[in-house]
């Protein structure tokens, strides 16, 4: 007896939610007993956590030695004296204060530090097997198979599962990137205006955790007034409506930077910095391929490390990032690296190495190293991430040609695009991977059909 269209699509609902449960009971284990090694970013992270929640206000500790250290073993960290002495400090903006937030809030319903690491991990584990479930429902508007396929995907992932242990930005991020996603998807399907306010309120929560994706929001907007022009009037208000959502949940943000600052500062005095910082680096240390040398080569991790070791402990001219110095620091640095560049004619050679360095941070899986997984299961991190890479091209290549599959490809498109621009670190192409794989599944579910077609026919 031939089952109908309901019972198909019934039974593949039951079969993704088993694989859902069982995803989350692993990811639970993995945050449980996974703990990776500590980086300075987390240390930033959790000092302003730990000032969010015993003042009630933000602030990141300031990359100088009076708030930070280095171990024996070599890792940086925020001292006890730093600590000590953030809670004292101006508000700043040195960072968006998103994830020390919920950090924060984490902190304040467990009884001490160490519970509230272990509930930060096990919060992330939920969220990321929330997102193979978005990932589902994306790929289930292609096909039932390409929906299976993509939480197959997620699920198998490496990186899905290991970076819930660390306490870093990329997990809460991608769940609210990938939902609001979701929802601009939903919203070009009917113009359904609830599904256009959803986008707007979690693309504006997304820029208080990591501001990178802000420009995506008009462009993906632009491309659904373009294609329901049919309806011009209704799509442009609901996008007017979208963007004021968005402007609404940020402004709060915007307000107390300007009674700071006395200036707009829309997102963080940081980033310029780290871009400017970013550059140099390739300018002095361009991290080789690692097939060009059998030598041991210090990773991005570990370069960036060096880098702001020496700016904080030496006293070298980048020593100074005291927030009311931001700005000059970096108009002096940009100044001198142009008259560099120009000097000894490295533009080639910066291109080339920013062009290495986008490469590495593509191929690399993000929180994937040998200290977290070991020999063949290292290996296979690894060739799993080129597999899914190539099958994501195939998935550009072969998906049907309509208005979601321009949304789904367009944000890891843009994410390359951006941090080739700023700074391409691993970790930052982690938040796209979830649509990167639901266009991979696309692409084999494709695949799959024409060949069952071909052989039909023959």
């Amino acid at each position: 007896m031939q089952q109908g269209p309901q019972a198909s699509s019934y039974r593949t609902s039951r079969t993704a939610i088993g694989i859902l449960v069982v995803v989350l009971a692993i990811r639970l284990l993995a945050a449980l007993f996974i703990i990776p090694t500590v980086t300075a970013d987390a240390e930033g992270y959790e000092a302003a956590a730990i000032r969010v929640f015993e003042t009630g206000s933000f602030a990141y500790p300031p990359m100088t030695s009076s708030y930070w250290e280095t171990t024996s073993d070599g890792v940086l960290r925020v001292s006890q004296a730093g600590h000590a002495l953030l809670g004292g400090i101006e508000r700043n903006a040195y960072t968006m204060p998103g994830y020390p937030i919920v950090r924060a809030a984490v902190m304040a319903a467990t009884p001490s530090d160490g519970p509230a690491r272990i509930a930060t991990r096990l919060l992330q584990a939920l969220l990321s097997t929330l997102v193979a479930w978005v990932a589902y429902l994306l790929g289930r508007r292609f096909s039932e198979r390409a929906g299976l396929l993509a939480l197959l995907g997620c699920a198998l992932y490496p990186p899905f599962t290991l970076a819930n242990s660390y306490l870093l930005t990329e997990v809460v991020f991608t769940a609210v990137l990938i939902a609001s996603v979701y929802a601009v998807v939903r919203w070009s399907d009917d113009l359904d205006t609830r599904w256009a306010l959803a986008a707007g309120a979690l693309f504006g929560v997304s820029l208080y955790i990591r501001p990178t994706m802000a420009l995506w929001i008009p462009f993906a907007a632009l491309c659904v007034v373009v294609a329901r022009r049919s309806q011009v009037k209704k799509v442009l208000l609901q996008s007017a409506l979208l963007g004021l959502v968005v402007i609404a949940v940020i402004t709060p943000w915007w307000l107390r930077n300007g009674s700071i600052y006395d200036r707009f500062v829309p997102f963080t005095t940081g980033a310029a910095v780290t871009t400017i910082e970013a550059i140099r680096m390739d300018v002095d240390e361009p991290l080789p391929l690692p097939w060009r040398s059998s030598a041991p080569k210090p990773t991005v991790e570990q370069q960036r490390i060096a880098v702001y070791t020496r700016q904080i402990l030496s006293g070298g001219q980048a020593v100074v990032r005291d927030e009311s110095q931001l700005a000059s620091y970096f108009a002096q640095e940009t100044d001198a690296l142009v008259a560099r560049v120009r000097a000894e004619g490295l533009l080639p050679s910066l291109v080339g190495a920013r062009a290495r360095a986008v490469l590495m941070s593509v191929l690399r899986p993000h929180a994937v190293s040998p200290t977290a997984l070991r020999g063949v299961p290292f290996t296979l991190a690894w060739a799993m991430q080129l597999v899914l890479l190539a099958a994501f091209a195939l998935g550009v290549a072969l998906a049907p040609r309509r208005l979601d599959t321009l949304l789904l490809i367009s944000l890891p498109l843009y994410s390359l695009t951006i941090h080739a621009i700023v700074i391409s670190y691993h970790r930052y192409h982690f938040p796209v991977m979830p649509l990167v794989v639901v266009i991979a599944a696309v692409g084999i579910d494709v695949a799959l059909k024409r060949s069952q077609s071909a052989v039909t026919e023959s």
